[in-house]
């Protein structure tokens, strides 16, 4: 069984992981931002898309789903999943190419901002005061761990079987996450995800 593999992140337009935060008069929404002030995929995030995306498949019913993703309590939380999934950070190469840079260029190639605003459907014209800002990230390419070897539980804390095909089911299912992050209705985070074993971590 496979054990461990790498999550691809190859995002194609402007895209936001935001922090909920504002940056006073300047955003209404920053990104988040790991220790070296380069944005990144919370793993959270991106475990919600995977297992909505595994929900639709049609050959996998919602008990391989719980197992995979950890069933959920009457919060909406999710606990004890085989699978784990680790934030989604900018590839080695993308990360080298920065060091090279100042701060101030690194801001420039990385950041940039858009702004939006709620339109009167009568008139027109934009809502007074409904003008936000946003940051946003360039389009870049990121990448998670993801392993199939975590503690599954059922509800009652029954330890359960581990599905020996999460590496096939995951694979199936990540042509149908479109986008990540915030604001994808409005067309923003369209993304392409893929997923490659470790070598020499699979085993029979």
């Amino acid at each position: 069984m496979i054990v461990r593999a790498r999550l691809f992140v190859e995002t194609l337009s402007y895209w936001t992981c935001a922090t909920g935060a504002t940056r006073g008069r300047l955003y209404d929404s920053v990104c988040v931002r790991d220790r070296e002030g380069l944005p990144y995929m919370p793993g959270r995030h991106l475990r919600g898309l995977l297992r909505e995306a595994v929900r639709q498949l049609p050959d996998v019913d919602a008990d391989v789903v719980s197992l995979l993703f950890g069933p959920r309590d009457t919060d909406g939380i999710a606990f004890g999943s085989q699978i784990r999934i680790g934030s989604a950070s900018l590839v080695a190469p993308v990360r080298a190419l920065l060091e090279k840079m100042s701060r101030e260029e690194r801001e420039r190639a990385l950041f940039a901002t858009i702004q939006s605003t709620a339109i009167n459907d009568a008139t027109g014209a934009a809502l007074e005061t409904s003008l936000r800002t946003y940051e946003v990230v360039a389009p870049t390419l990121l990448e998670a761990e993801i392993s199939g070897d975590g503690a599954a539980f059922d509800e009652r804390g029954a330890p359960q079987k581990p599905c020996e095909d999460w590496f096939d089911i995951v694979q199936r299912a990540l042509p149908l996450i479109e986008g990540v992050g915030a604001h994808r209705a409005r067309g923003y985070g369209r993304a392409i995800f893929s997923v490659a074993a470790y070598d020499g971590e699979a085993s029979q």
